[in-house]
């Protein structure tokens, strides 16, 4: 009589486990499906909710409820904030306002997502060609005060800033430039403008990016108009094979287009010591950024002239 009351207790379990081993491999709970367009009343704007997709195809699974209604959300906004990156909010973005860029909390720090390099076919090396280059120093605005007020001006001051980084770094194409006799002052030029006055480059010449002190950086390249202005695209300079990286540097340039820097800058505000001044208390400057694609790149923000920016150079063939 024990035995056979044992048999009847597995019985059942037996029978389970039939059917869960017979039923379905892709159970599905049941119910009705929402869908975009359905109504969301009662729930308040920004809730979410997650569907069934019976196609497979794992596409528009995410509904945001706005003014009642289920809609697919198809854009992102990241909140602007000064929250501390802690070892709980890792792996949250949010919107740096003041660089207009996008933050990762990564390893207890902030930091900013970049734009890649442009992966386009690359085109056949130029003859000659000059060189745009990022310095590994920065200085304060008053670029003249920097070395002591020697020079007439401050793009004579920013030139020999240039000329001094360039030649004391190793940077793509240095070599090249050295050979043909460029790292000098009669070709280093700072990418400055100062009481309407601007260094410019050589019309219709090609100029490669680099990096003072990083060779590994730069190498793509844009071409100047009959006016020596650039670079006519809307790439931005953040990529390996160019800026590598988040850069600020001094510009005091004003816009042309969001395609081209111009050849004067503007009003004349923002220079901070372009002019000559050596007290930069309480003024601006102008600099630009290479997280842009558009006239940021060489006019993006009014800083106080006692911070502390790199500058471009010019390396004309």
């Amino acid at each position: 009589m024990v035995a056979k009351k044992n048999l009847l207790n597995i019985i059942p379990a037996l029978l389970l486990m039939m059917v869960l081993i017979t039923g379905p491999a892709n159970a599905a709970p049941a119910g009705a499906d929402t869908e975009a367009g359905d109504s969301c009343a009662g729930l308040p704007d920004g809730a979410t909710r997650m569907v069934a997709d019976a196609d497979g195809s794992y596409a528009d699974i995410i509904l945001i409820c706005n003014s009642g209604t289920w809609e697919v959300e198809d854009t992102l906004q990241l909140s602007s904030n000064s929250d501390t990156c802690t070892a709980e909010r890792a792996g949250s973005l949010r919107y740096n306002s003041t660089v207009g860029a996008a933050e990762l909390c990564d390893n207890l720090e902030w930091k900013l997502l970049i734009g890649e390099e442009d992966f386009t076919d690359p085109t056949p090396p130029a003859t000659d060609p000059g060189y745009f280059v990022l310095t590994n120093d920065k200085w304060y605005g008053d670029i003249r005060a920097v070395l002591g007020d020697v020079h007439s001006n401050a793009l004579e001051a920013a030139d020999q800033l240039c000329l001094t980084d360039l030649t004391n770094n190793d940077w793509k194409g240095k070599a090249d430039a050295s050979a043909r006799g460029l790292i000098s002052a009669a070709n280093v030029k700072a990418f400055l403008c100062r009481n309407g006055t601007c260094n410019q480059a050589a019309p219709n010449e090609t100029y490669y990016f680099a990096v003072s002190g990083d060779t590994t950086a730069g190498g793509a390249s844009f071409t100047t108009d009959g006016s020596g202005l650039g670079p006519g695209n809307s790439q931005n300079w953040a990529g390996i094979n160019y800026f590598k990286g988040f850069k600020e540097y001094w510009t005091g340039r004003d816009n042309n287009t969001d395609l081209t820097w111009s050849a004067n800058n503007g009003s004349g505000q923002d220079r901070c010591g372009y002019s000559g001044f050596t007290d930069s208390t309480g003024a601006t400057g102008r600099t630009g950024l290479t997280n842009a694609t558009d006239d940021d790149r060489w006019r993006a923000r009014r800083v106080p002239c006692e911070d502390e920016y790199k500058l471009i150079c010019f390396v004309n063939p």
